[in-house]
């Protein structure tokens, strides 16, 4: 109830904006570190999958770092809210590119 009852506060269009806005930034970070995006760019609803040849494995060496994603398969799952900001969205996508890079 409490979260439901913040997001009520905040507005959920404003909740729905914030998470459309980082969502765009994502992928803007992804294609400039050439991330592999398989989710369509234009049918999402805040939850971007990225394909990485061991989801688990990369997911561990986010966690490293503070970042939390999901491992799915050979991909990981980021999903930033209205509470991230656009400096966490940078950092998930460098960090991700980076792990890929020493893979």
């Amino acid at each position: 109830d409490a979260t439901l009852d913040l997001f009520e506060s905040i507005g959920w269009d404003s909740v729905h904006a914030r998470v459309r806005t980082l969502g765009d930034q994502l992928i803007a970070e992804a294609d400039r570190h050439g991330l592999n995006l398989v989710t369509p760019r234009h049918q999402r609803a805040g939850i971007h999958i990225f394909r990485v040849p061991d989801g688990e494995a990369v997911r561990l060496r986010l966690v490293e770092q503070g970042i939390s994603v999901s491992a799915r398969g050979e991909g990981v799952r980021v999903a930033p809210h209205f509470y991230n900001s656009t400096q966490d969205v940078q950092q998930c996508a460098a960090a991700l590119a980076q792990v890929l890079a020493d893979a």
